[in-house]
């Protein structure tokens, strides 16, 4: 599994440059970190264009979490302009650093 990649999630933009892997569901990011594991840097939107709560950027994190993935060595941007969404994404993958470095 290689790290030398970014990985850019959001449903509508498009990442800031081209070196980016493009992810615009939490299936496409479930793939990506399957198939080519971790990241070295992921920018993450919350809302993904559907109302379900399992589709949003939170989810995509919560299922990293849930299956045991090290984010220790992976930076987390959160690009989301939803401000709610943005602070609980922040705040979640804080907690998650404090707490596995512990």
């Amino acid at each position: 599994m290689t790290r030398d990649y970014k990985l850019w999630l959001d449903d509508e933009r498009q990442p800031p440059a081209k070196d980016w892997v493009v992810a615009r569901s939490r299936v496409d990011f479930e793939h990506v970190i399957n198939t080519f594991g971790m990241p070295y840097l992921m920018d993450l939107d919350h809302d993904l264009g559907d109302s379900d709560p399992n589709t949003t950027g939170m989810a995509c994190l919560n299922w990293l979490y849930n299956q045991g993935y090290d984010i220790a060595d992976t930076e987390i941007k959160v690009h989301s302009s939803n401000f709610d969404g943005h602070e609980h994404m922040t705040g979640f993958i804080a907690n998650w650093r404090k707490y596995t470095t512990q």
